[in-house]
């Protein structure tokens, strides 16, 4: 029976770890968007009213997958437009 774990485990011994990168790396690029979001949030937030930021505050925290891509392509942009509108 010992010989059936150690042929089962010599046929690819790295898959585990790999599973590991895959994971942890998608876990740190939620991380670093979501951190990425909120800064760029609260640099703008002189922008919005209370509960407008509050509501891209929490889309960005809740969603944690789609909060910080729905900011980059509606929300941030939205600022940016507002930003060329406005007259120096």
């Amino acid at each position: 029976m010992s010989n059936v774990l150690i042929a089962a485990d010599a046929v690819n011994p790295l898959l585990p770890a790999g599973y590991d990168i895959a994971w942890t790396s998608l876990v740190l690029l939620v991380i670093i968007g979501a951190i990425v979001a909120l800064v760029v949030i609260s640099r703008n937030r002189n922008r919005m009213s209370g509960p407008e930021l509050a509501l891209w505050i929490a889309i960005v925290l809740f969603l944690p997958i789609v909060g910080p891509a729905v900011w980059f392509a509606i929300g941030h942009r939205r600022m940016r437009s507002e930003e060329r509108e406005r007259p120096t």
